[in-house]
């Protein structure tokens, strides 16, 4: 078993590995998050029986029976983990059997925990989530389960469109991949802003090196220095040596999301990076170089930010040499039979149904729709209905869909019927959605004024805006 050690010594980013035979004996396991199981020490579960620990998974639900059963390797993302004591967590896993003399004899799984709170988790008690994936696909997830910060998950082909103006778009991130010039992405929320700054990275000639992403919404003020510029032992309480953003991401790319919820006065240290590129940590006098080409996106019209004194003007100039607007969705109409199949594509394979298209009620409504929250919004609603109809449908209907502008508060009320479809905490996370989307509105996507409003800490608004997509 020492082979499995050094294999596995300087993936510190996996959480777990298990090997077990086909008696589902557990003949090796290490953790690395203690979260992963309730057992301590990492060897402890050796010898004992894989169902016994996990007396809920089967070939239907767990990747290591999965895989030793169809005899191919499995991936699943958010695979629901239950202890024999009821604690339950939510892993992605990567199940890879293990042949001797042609014949298989057990297998290996190396999983991540998944850090994401799904809206629907429910639905993972429900509904079989498994993909399988071929040998030359190993690569790629064994990439991503050992690097969760660099890894870059969409390409241009990720840019689904027919729109004229999206297709302009494309050849013009082709066109500017390679300049050393910061690019700043803006756009309405959901419109896929994010999906862009990867396609720049991963379409340049630094796609092999480090891709780093960060909503600067998300940073408490206190903590902005050190998560941008690092940090050296001593500096400050509990201080321990640790790179910064820009040293996470030099050589490759930096990813700043809403970038004008950066405090005014750190913005103008981070044109000074820019500028001179160059770094100090915190508590040091090192000076340290830096090659990173810089992406901001926000939400918000630029000029309405500088006005507002959340961005810097001669910030602005630095970041905003290069701009891509991406569209709302109501202005590429032409897109969304396009994006609509291609979801189904997708959720058909995740929750293991058969639908074929939609309605002409439904598409009718899809086209007449304001979509405020965008492609994300269009992904949430397919996301949502899909998982929640009969496997043996083939048309989504207009009443499968739960439009989230149809979610009003007191007024709105549902039948027995309806409550016992949806589910009561389906329900419940669509109004609350429903108020923070409207509350941002109003505030114009300010976080600590929208937090204010709703009376919830900053970090709290910012966490749930994740579990929503908003």
């Amino acid at each position: 078993m020492q082979i499995f050690d050094k294999i596995f010594e300087n993936l510190s980013s996996i959480d777990g590995i298990t090997i077990i035979n086909l008696n589902g004996d557990i003949l090796f396991s290490a953790k690395f998050n203690n979260q992963l199981h309730n057992y301590n020490g990492n060897y402890e579960m050796v010898g004992k029986n894989f169902k016994d620990i996990y007396p809920k998974l089967s070939s239907k639900n767990s990747t290591l029976l999965q895989c030793i059963e169809l005899g191919k390797p499995i991936y699943i993302e958010s695979q629901k983990l239950e202890f024999y004591d009821g604690h339950c967590i939510f892993i992605n896993s990567l199940s890879i059997p293990i042949r001797h003399g042609g014949k298989i004899v057990g297998a290996i799984d190396i999983s991540t925990e998944d850090f994401k709170e799904n809206l629907n988790s429910e639905l993972y008690n429900k509904k079989e989530n498994y993909i399988p994936i071929e040998e030359q696909q190993f690569n790629d997830i064994i990439r991503k389960l050992g690097n969760r910060t660099v890894d870059t998950k969409y390409k241009i082909n990720d840019i689904i469109t027919d729109n004229i103006e999206m297709i302009r778009m494309k050849k013009f991130i082709k066109e500017i991949c390679d300049f050393d010039i910061s690019v700043l992405i803006t756009g309405e929320t959901g419109t896929g802003k994010e999906l862009i700054a990867h396609s720049l990275h991963t379409e340049s000639k630094r796609c092999n090196k480090p891709f780093i992403v960060q909503n600067c919404a998300a940073i408490p003020e206190s903590l902005f220095e050190s998560i941008f510029f690092g940090t050296v032992k001593g500096a400050f309480t509990d201080s321990i040596d640790n790179m910064g953003l820009f040293e996470m991401a030099n050589g490759g790319t930096l990813f700043l999301d809403e970038i004008n919820s950066m405090p005014i006065y750190l913005q103008s240290k981070l044109l000074r990076v820019l500028q001179d590129k160059k770094i100090t940590r915190l508590g040091s006098k090192k000076v340290i170089d830096v090659d990173v080409r810089l992406i901001t996106a926000m939400n918000k019209d630029p000029i309405k930010a500088i006005a507002d004194k959340e961005l810097r003007q001669d910030l602005y100039y630095r970041i905003g040499m290069l701009k891509i607007d991406v569209l709302p969705l109501r202005k590429r109409k032409e897109d969304i039979l396009l994006l609509t199949q291609y979801f189904i594509s997708k959720y058909n394979i995740v929750f293991s149904k058969n639908i074929k298209g939609i309605s002409k009620d439904l598409y009718k409504k899809f086209k007449n729709y304001d979509w405020s929250g965008n492609v994300r919004e269009l992904d949430n609603l397919l996301l949502l209905a899909i998982s929640m109809v009969d496997k043996n449908k083939e048309i989504l209907e207009l009443n499968d869909i739960i439009f989230s502008n149809s979610i009003q508060t007191d007024e709105k009320t549902f039948s027995i019927d309806e409550v016992e479809k949806i589910g009561i905490k389906n329900l419940l996370n669509q109004y609350e959605k429903n108020i923070i989307k409207i509350t941002l509105e109003k505030y114009e996507y300010n976080i600590t004024k929208t937090a204010n409003a709703l009376k919830m800490p900053r970090q709290t608004l910012h966490r749930k805006i994740k579990i929503y997509e908003l």
